[in-house]
């Protein structure tokens, strides 16, 4: 669990409540660099969502820059199959691109 990558996810405007919950399901799997591989099953039972929304979700989240997917193969890519993508949340991106941090508040003049 990466506490960092919560309060990222946590601070992300996405635009739809599944998708959040997606998001919220990889933060919590992402190692300190961000980083993660759960299966798209693991993250639809965690965020209580059809695979299929789920696909949906890191769809729409991957082309809003929020988060990186690298498509993984068994044995190097020879056929032997698929195994979990490997995502990446784009902390760093999101930050320029999003809303986020928040604005800081002005302070007050001192008085004279």
């Amino acid at each position: 669990m990466s506490i960092p990558a919560l309060a990222w996810a946590r601070g992300v405007k996405t635009g739809s409540t599944s998708a959040k919950c997606v998001l919220f399901v990889l933060a919590n799997y992402a190692d300190p660099t961000g980083k993660c591989w759960p299966s798209q099953d693991l993250i639809a039972r965690e965020a209580e969502q059809s695979t299929d929304t789920v696909q949906r979700r890191l769809r729409d989240l991957e082309e809003a820059g929020l988060i990186e997917r690298c498509r993984r193969c068994r044995g190097g890519g020879r056929g032997r199959g698929r195994t979990a993508d490997y995502y990446s949340c784009r902390c760093d991106l999101s930050r320029k691109l999003r809303h986020w941090p928040p604005a800081p508040t002005p302070t007050a003049k001192p008085a004279t």
